[in-house]
């Protein structure tokens, strides 16, 4: 559920920068009158450099009930794109020594995970992070993953939930990928042996956001929290509900415009990142800023190297990629129109985050629906997310 697997022709757009120039003033006014006349609850958006957030925005409303304002403080969950944070992260415990990205993962967890048409055939780190290991996401089963978020949850401290959804991660795992476990099935494991074939998988993800758990004895929640969202300043993101923050969450809406029940993810890092407009631009300023080979606390240039490079050899990919999506980094989606990034899709919720190499410009957009599940809204985001092309490249 996780990607926008029916908008791949939408991110076939025209590369950043080449539309004519809009002063930032003139933007808002043509955004708000993009907002006015869709059907989308609220959303935010920014453009970035290596500088830093070029312009940021907010339109519409994170709780039409409240007539609360969609700000760039506004908080929400943003599916897949919390994937790219998966990204950095294994290649942040690779600089530490914790493993490498060809590293088998049965060396590192606690219990044995073996394709059952290619038992004998190790899975990698690497291919976790390439979507080529073979695990998919069984619906009946991963659909478990959401669960509805109870008071009695939320009502923990913060040291007991991330205690908590540290064990419901690890739970879930073993139970669907151990032979052993309830939810195991060969149907878990694609006909394809590891390393053959692209089979996007979020349980997958998961699986190697917990290594970087076994590894570094930190929640993926406090690795990132330590590694990558206090370093970048990002202080209006995480992966966990806080209650205190009740008012700065957005509502998230069905495109009938009806809210949707609140809930969480078991498998929290493949889709469960709750941050701003503001925050995710930091970061993709940030990335944009490694991608450049500048100084960044997050990583050295040989990792964002590693990160943000093709890992698909032309003349031998591996089956079943998406003409539009031809190469992938680790976790960082490659598109044929050169832009590097990733998309996010989930109940109420829908993000994108590119940026293209050429010009040095990247874009974020969130909202507070779900566009795969109606064309119509699908064709609103298009227009806005192309009208943000126009800003110029430079402060």
């Amino acid at each position: 559920m996780k990607r926008f697997l029916a908008l791949a022709a939408l991110l076939s757009l025209p590369l950043l920068g080449v539309a004519q120039a809009t002063a930032p003033d003139s933007l808002t006014a043509q955004l708000s009158r993009l907002a006015s006349a869709s059907g989308l609850p609220g959303f935010g958006v920014a453009v970035v450099s290596s500088t830093g957030i070029l312009y940021e925005h907010g339109f519409g409303y994170a709780n039409r009930q409240a007539r609360q304002p969609y700000s760039t403080g506004t908080m929400q969950n943003v599916g897949s794109v919390s994937k790219t944070f998966i990204g950095v992260a294994l290649l942040k415990a690779v600089e530490q020594g914790l493993f490498s990205l060809d590293t088998p993962i049965n060396k590192v967890l606690p219990f044995a995970v073996h394709h059952p048409q290619a038992p004998a055939q190790p899975i990698t780190i690497r291919q976790l992070a390439t979507h080529t290991s073979g695990i998919i996401d069984r619906e009946a089963a991963y659909r478990k993953a959401y669960v509805p978020r109870t008071t009695a949850t939320a009502a923990l401290d913060s040291a007991e939930r991330h205690a908590l959804a540290r064990r419901q991660l690890a739970a879930f795992l073993r139970e669907y990928l151990s032979p052993k476990g309830r939810t195991f099935r060969p149907a878990n494991f694609s006909p394809d042996a590891p390393g053959t074939a692209y089979h996007y998988s979020n349980i997958g993800a998961a699986l190697a956001a917990y290594l970087i758990e076994l590894k570094s004895g930190l929640s993926f929640a406090e690795y990132t929290r330590r590694y990558i969202f206090e370093p970048l300043k990002m202080q209006d993101s995480g992966w966990l509900y806080e209650p205190r923050r009740a008012n700065r969450y957005a509502v998230n809406y069905k495109p009938s415009g009806k809210p949707l029940r609140p809930y969480s993810l078991l498998t929290y890092p493949d889709g469960g990142l709750l941050t701003t407009p503001h925050d995710l631009g930091l970061y993709l300023a940030e990335i944009l800023r490694g991608a450049a080979g500048q100084p960044s606390p997050l990583l050295t240039p040989t990792s964002f190297q590693a990160m943000l490079g093709p890992q698909f050899a032309a003349a031998s990919p591996p089956r079943n990629l998406n003409p539009k999506e031809p190469n992938s980094g680790i976790f960082w989606a490659i598109r044929r129109n050169g832009q590097i990034g990733h998309t996010g899709s989930d109940p109420g919720a829908s993000s994108f985050m590119f940026y293209n190499p050429q010009t040095g410009i990247g874009k974020v957009f969130i909202t507070n629906v779900a566009l795969d599940e109606n064309e119509v809204l699908t064709k609103q985001f298009s227009a806005i997310w192309q009208l943000l092309d126009t800003l110029p490249a430079a402060k």
